[in-house]
């Protein structure tokens, strides 16, 4: 879930997307939370069990959107003495009764910020860093990790001439370097694995710094979401992974996971079948490999104890 809240988007003519999203944070939590209702019901008359899927939704926030104040409300309400109990998690699966005032602790598995909304990792602002050092610092002490949107693209709403200024990846290196941050439990999305790190595009310097933070840090993760359309990119990975150092090599393998970006996929592939079909096929990866991506990484990333 991504909050696409944002302030003055009408006094902002230079950006992307300058009307309000159609689907607001709330209404998004109540959907998703209805879908899983709706689908444990039906996983449960068919087998009586939650079905193949188990589904931890993440919190979207943009701490610029809110006071303090209200920051703080939310993280307790919502992780107030999280202990990363999948088990507390799946049991909550589906319980949703339509009110959004009820949901509270394990609902989410994690938060989600999107900079090309205008989260800032790392403001200039103290009072905008205040707000960011406390989520970090809620975070941290109690594991919960914060999946980030990695590209420059997606849906921008900040001026142009500032984007990179929210969606530099020095950004996140600016907080990982922070004592009290260096634990923090990170995924940055849509890893650029096809760009080079030899080349010199923005792009294969993105990519270049992604994978420094990778090897540089205990808790950091990336996913391909929206990235593995062809075959061509599970190439382009392998390819990448191998030719690093035998110690680098291993650690890499252990904070890919497996993403879809779906349905924002569909944009680049015909259906999510296919997505699944080209993965489950690709010959650059075996399957103990497919299985660290899709189920032994996600599991660490979303339950471990840092």
């Amino acid at each position: 879930m991504i909050d696409f809240g944002y302030k003055n988007i009408k006094d902002n003519p230079d950006i992307y997307y300058n009307k309000p999203s159609r689907k607001p944070i709330v209404e998004q939590v109540i959907d998703v939370f209805n879908g899983i209702k709706k689908y444990r019901i039906i996983s449960d008359n068919i087998d009586r069990h939650y079905g193949i899927f188990e589904i931890y939704p993440f919190l979207g926030l943009n701490t610029s959107n809110y006071g303090l104040r209200r920051i703080k409300k939310m993280l307790d309400k919502y992780f107030r003495g999280y202990q990363r109990s999948k088990v507390q998690l799946t049991k909550n699966m589906g319980e949703f009764d339509g009110d959004i005032e009820h949901l509270g602790h394990y609902s989410f598995a994690g938060i989600k910020v999107y900079p090309p909304l205008g989260f800032d990792p790392w403001p200039d602002n103290e009072n905008e860093k205040e707000k960011v050092r406390y989520l970090y610092t809620f975070c941290c002490n109690n594991s919960i990790p914060i999946t980030a949107h990695g590209s420059e693209g997606g849906f921008v709403v900040v001026p142009k001439k500032e984007l990179k200024n929210f969606t530099a990846i020095s950004k996140w290196e600016s907080v990982l370097k922070v004592k009290d941050y260096s634990r923090l439990k990170l995924n940055l999305a849509h890893f650029p694995a096809q760009e080079r790190v030899q080349g010199k595009s923005s792009q294969s310097e993105r990519l270049r710094e992604m994978l420094n933070l990778v090897l540089n840090h205990e808790n950091v993760y990336v996913d391909f979401a929206n990235s593995a359309v062809s075959d061509k990119y599970y190439a382009s990975l392998k390819k990448l992974i191998e030719e690093l150092p035998g110690k680098q090599r291993a650690k890499v393998k252990t904070r890919v996971l497996f993403g879809s970006d779906f349905p924002i996929n569909l944009l680049s592939i015909d259906s999510y079948n296919r997505y699944l079909n080209i993965f489950s096929k690709t010959r650059s990866f075996n399957d103990r490999e497919k299985d660290a991506f899709c189920r032994v990484n996600p599991e660490r990333f979303l339950f471990s104890k840092i």
